[in-house]
């Protein structure tokens, strides 16, 4: 759900542009299905990973703890592994002994999610970090918080997200109807304006950025990111380039 679409305007040294800026309510990246979830953990401070996997999908699903090598009778089965561990002093501060220390503690976690048809929902590794002294805080103890983080990160998944957007339209010339119709908040007769334009003039590289801009704010990120590539492959230029950038992260 778009919860808001806030205008600005700026001038730069290549020309006139305005700022769109957008919050747009999103979904969970991730649902698991089913009245049971199963959790297999694996390696290193696996009761870290499986007390944290157990409270957040206690939220969602009963968890269901399985044995690696039996098969876990869940509507979905959450496959964790810690990969690994590190620890590295942080040699800084002025204080010599707690340079000396101080540490950080990373952890990296796989974390696989499988429904009881054996369909992939997610698979991904996630990293944890923390920073602790020693002399206070057993290193054990800090690599299993860094293991809890990292497992925490796929936990997110699971909740609703919002998501905000900032993206500068080109104006000027021709392009003023397209960009009327979106200051206007109507984004699909600004979409259809720039389409026309791109039609009649298929070099014009502004009006296919200003296209993929208002199609990524439609939420048609695939629509826009042909249209950005289009632009950039008429006129290279560096902001374009991030546009692309920045929605190919988004869209991973």
């Amino acid at each position: 759900m778009i919860r808001g679409l806030i205008l600005s305007s700026l001038v730069v040294a290549t020309g006139c542009q305005t700022t769109l800026r957008q919050v747009r309510d999103l979904p969970p990246a991730l649902v698991l299905a089913g009245p049971t979830v199963g959790i297999d953990v694996s390696g290193q401070y696996r009761e870290a990973a499986v007390e944290q996997l157990e409270l957040g999908l206690a939220q969602h699903a009963q968890p269901v703890r399985c044995d690696s090598s039996a098969v876990c009778q869940a509507s979905t089965v959450v496959h964790a592994k810690v990969v690994d561990t590190s620890v590295t002093p942080r040699l800084a501060g002025p204080n010599l002994v707690r340079a000396m220390t101080d540490v950080i503690v990373q952890a990296t976690v796989d974390i696989d999610s499988v429904s009881a048809a054996g369909q992939q929902l997610s698979s991904k590794r996630y990293f944890g970090s923390i920073t602790g002294n020693v002399l206070s805080t057993p290193v054990e103890s800090l690599k299993a918080q860094a293991v809890q983080i990292a497992t925490r990160r796929f936990l997110r998944k699971l909740l609703p997200r919002t998501l905000n957007i900032e993206l500068a339209v080109e104006t000027g010339g021709d392009l003023e109807p397209g960009v009327e119709r979106a200051l206007a908040g109507d984004l699909a007769g600004a979409e259809a304006e720039f389409t026309r334009l791109t039609q009649a003039k298929p070099d014009h590289a502004a009006a296919w950025y200003d296209l993929g801009v208002i199609r990524e704010l439609q939420g048609n990120e695939e629509l826009a990111l042909d249209a950005y590539q289009r632009a950039v492959g008429l006129n290279d230029r560096s902001t374009w380039r991030e546009a692309v950038r920045q929605l190919e992260r988004r869209m991973n």
